[in-house]
Formats: structure tokens, sequence, C-alpha cells
């Protein structure tokens, strides 16, 4: 390798897998509460996650950012109404983020989908696949779920579980895989590896694609927890 390709493949590094800002002084008091709700909850998120055999260290710093935009957008949390609407019409007309993590119903009738396809996958989550015909009560009892702190743990586990059955990360670091997989929840799992790739990237974070001010990497910010308050919690 070339001293120039070594110096460009070096810095591409360094962007990708250090996190340049500080977050905690950026998002200040959002940033402080979603700490909060993770010390609070760390019973439960050990007791689950470790019931389904996920690594705590690659779950919560994927999942901490939607706790920190959670906090900054608590006044304008999904209503009642539309989460109803979603019950009559369905995700592809209504898709609200729901519950702690900002889980779409989109996002869970994927995984449910997933699961299907590994015999293993879907008796561990049986929980996730209510036998039921009406779909009206099949999106209910998926509503129901997500609302739940419990629920959403188990779509969680049920995501890293089918994160490792597309997947290899057998040659990547710690880093690496957190960033990927950060980006995999916040873009789409079910994208291509590629896809998911350029979207560590992207600074889309914590408004949207949409917001023309200065935005940061949801992986990003879920590397900058990990490296510096994930230890301190669990």
């Amino acid at each position: 390798m070339s001293k120039i390709v070594f110096t460009i493949v070096f810095i591409f590094l360094q962007t990708s897998i250090n996190p340049n800002y500080d977050y905690a002084e950026i998002f200040e008091d959002d940033f402080v509460h979603a700490i909060n709700f993770f010390t609070n909850n760390k019973a439960e998120f050990e007791k689950t996650f470790s019931e389904n055999n996920i690594d705590l260290a690659v779950i919560i710093p994927t999942i901490f950012p939607e706790k920190v935009r959670y906090s900054i957008f608590k006044n304008f949390v999904e209503v009642m109404a539309i989460q109803l609407a979603y019950v009559e019409y369905g995700s592809e007309m209504i898709d609200c983020s729901i519950g702690d993590f900002q889980i779409k119903p989109s996002f869970a009738e994927h995984v449910e989908k997933d699961l299907l396809l590994y015999p293993d996958l879907k008796t561990k989550y049986a929980y996730l696949q209510p036998q039921l015909t009406n779909e009206l009560e099949v999106r209910k009892a998926r509503l129901e779920l997500l609302k739940t702190l419990e629920g959403q743990i188990q779509y969680l586990s049920a995501f890293y579980d089918l994160m490792h059955k597309k997947y290899s990360f057998k040659n990547k670091s710690s880093n690496e895989k957190i960033l990927f997989f950060a980006a995999a929840y916040n873009t789409g799992y079910w994208k291509p590896e590629a896809a998911i790739s350029e979207a560590i990237e992207y600074k889309y974070f914590p408004y949207g694609r949409k917001y023309k001010g200065e935005q940061y990497q949801y992986s990003d910010v879920s590397l900058y927890f990990y490296q510096n308050y994930f230890k301190t919690i669990f």
C-alpha cells in the first residue's frame, strides 16, 4: 500500500470510528435524561437481554441515540389518534414512532417477517408472533407490545439476532460493529450492506434528512456513548 493510500485510509478510519463531537455537551439535558433512563432501567435491560443472549455492549449503544431523540421530541410523541389510525390502515398509510426507542410498526413488521426465515429464531421469538387471523387485531397486538419497554426489548433482541444471521462480524472491531449496527437500526437493517455502510456517514440526527441546520451522525453518537459512558452504567 502506498503512503498516500495508507494516509487516506487512516483518515477515513479516524473520521468514521472516532467521534469528533462532545455529544454530552451538544445535547445537554436530553443527553442526561437518556443516561438516567438507562441507569434507572439497568436491571431490566440486563435481565431480558441476557436471557436472550444479547450483547449489551452492542445493543445499548445502538439504541442510545433514540432515547436522546425521544427526549428532544418529548412534546411531539405520537398521539393516540395516530396510533389508532395505524391499527385501522396499516404502516403503509401511517407509520408512527412508538415507545422509548421510537420503533416504527414497519420495523416490527420486518422483524416478524424475517424471523419466519429462521426456524430457531421463529421459536425463540414466538412471543412476537401472536396467533391471530384478523389483521386489525394483529396490528393492535403489535401496537400494544411496542408501547411497553419489555416489548421493545424483545423486538431489539430479535433485531440483534437477525443482524447476525444476515451479516458477518468476524473481522470487525467492536467500534466498527457498533457503527454498523447503529446505521442498520437507524436506516433499516433489511437494506443492502453497502447502503448501511454508507449510512454510517449520514448526518441526519436528530431531526431527519429534511432539516437544513447542523446535524450529526447517528452512528457517531452511538460510538461516543459506548466509548465514554457505557462502562460507567453497565
